[in-house]
């Protein structure tokens, strides 16, 4: 199977005089790390390759891969050409012996965010569901959404109380794979304190191998 995506940047900038820090939305889209293989077994799972944020699946070793859309998913990226990709079959293994299932968890490790999105698409019926958790693991906001089979789908949560990460997964089961592209969230600015002594100045920039 195989699946493309893209990768965008985020920051936060400090502004000493404001009130709070200025901050802009974190977009992902999956392409910032470069050129991807369309097969699972030539891939490990997606981790801290993003500096702020780190993936992780339900086990050490699982969890979803990037892909690029040269693969038998039979579905271009929404974006670039890579995406996040998921397989349930046993047949499908990675690099590292694991496995590219979910739940997939995001944690956003530079600033707690207010609001994530991201698109979803599966090539028969499918249930996705974000929740998003606070600083304590609590459970403050949940969404969930149908796949059409024909389009992407956008799922997304917003809340007052920060989200610290979140997690994805399918609930359904009507289809062994899917794909995830274009993450985006909005980074809660830093008190204004702490902006002015250049505290709450946080930089989402691509990790380089």
């Amino acid at each position: 199977m195989k699946a493309l995506g893209k990768v965008g940047t985020a920051c936060v900038l400090a502004a000493p005089l404001a009130l709070t820090a200025p901050s802009t939305a974190g977009v992902v889209t999956f392409d910032e790390l470069g050129a991807h293989p369309s097969d699972f077994f030539l891939v490990n799972p997606l981790r801290d390759e993003y500096a702020g944020l780190r993936f992780s699946g339900p086990s050490e070793l699982d969890g979803g891969a990037i892909l690029d859309q040269n693969s038998n998913f039979g579905i271009s990226a929404r974006s670039g050409r890579n995406f996040l990709a998921f397989n349930r079959l046993p047949a499908a293994t990675m690099a590292n012996g694991g496995r590219p299932l979910d739940p997939e968890t995001i944690e956003f490790l530079s600033s707690p965010v207010s609001s994530v999105e991201i698109y979803c698409f599966g090539t028969s019926s499918l249930n996705f569901v974000m929740e998003g958790f606070d600083s304590n693991g609590k459970l403050v906001t949940r969404s969930e959404i149908a796949n059409n089979n024909t389009a992407w789908v956008r799922l997304a949560i917003s809340s007052t109380t920060p989200i610290s990460k979140v997690s994805l997964s399918e609930t359904k089961g009507g289809s062994p794979a899917w794909i995830f592209d274009d993450l985006s969230f909005t980074p809660i600015p830093a008190p204004a304190g702490l902006a002015a002594l250049g505290l709450g100045s946080v930089f989402l920039v691509r990790r380089r191998r």
